[in-house]
């Protein structure tokens, strides 16, 4: 599904979960000898300040993408 004005924004995919640290997002934990991260979204204004954090209580836990969708629109039309 296409999220109109979508282009504005910049979807990031952290799958070596570097941002992490930045985010202040829980390391993981450790599943079957690996390290396993939580599933985080978190939705940035263009001056970068957080203005929707979700993060999963396990690997499983995810955010679904109607969801996000709904926030960022939300979050176009408020400016907040």
């Amino acid at each position: 599904m296409k999220i109109p004005g979508s282009e504005k924004f910049k979807i990031y995919r952290d799958v070596n979960a570097e941002l992490t640290e930045k985010f202040n997002i829980p390391n993981g934990y450790e599943f079957h000898g690996q390290s396993v991260h939580y599933p985080a979204t978190i939705i940035l204004n263009k001056e970068g300040k957080e203005l929707f954090r979700y993060v999963g209580a396990d690997n499983t836990d995810r955010l679904p993408f109607s969801t996000t969708a709904r926030k960022i629109k939300r979050y176009q039309k408020t400016g907040k």
